[in-house]
């Protein structure tokens, strides 16, 4: 399990960004139902999140991390990095928890 950090800065909030990833089909693409399905876990995940935190199982994880590397974004800006490098880089649960107490 892999706990992503869920940032509400300005101009991009990490839930928005992960969603739009999730959301969007491989260039040329489309998704069939399947995917869609493993999709769906990941935007679940995100919205049921707490603590500005989304929990996300390894094969989540995996799956966000594929389409997050594959995502083609429309600007570059430093919110954008620190949000792929909090998805790219994350805290496993243990260590995380640590760094609060």
């Amino acid at each position: 399990m892999k706990l992503i950090p869920l940032r509400a800065g300005n101009p991009f909030k990490s839930a928005d960004v992960i969603k739009a990833v999730a959301s969007q089909p491989t260039p040329g693409q489309g998704i069939n139902a399947d995917e869609m399905r493993r999709r769906c876990r990941i935007l679940d995940a995100v919205d049921a999140a707490a603590n500005d935190t989304s929990p996300l199982e390894d094969a989540d994880y995996g799956l966000l991390v594929k389409l997050i590397n594959g995502f083609q974004f429309a600007t570059a800006h430093p919110l954008l990095v620190r949000i792929i490098d909090d998805v790219v880089q994350p805290k496993e649960p243990e260590a995380a928890m640590a760094t609060t107490e």
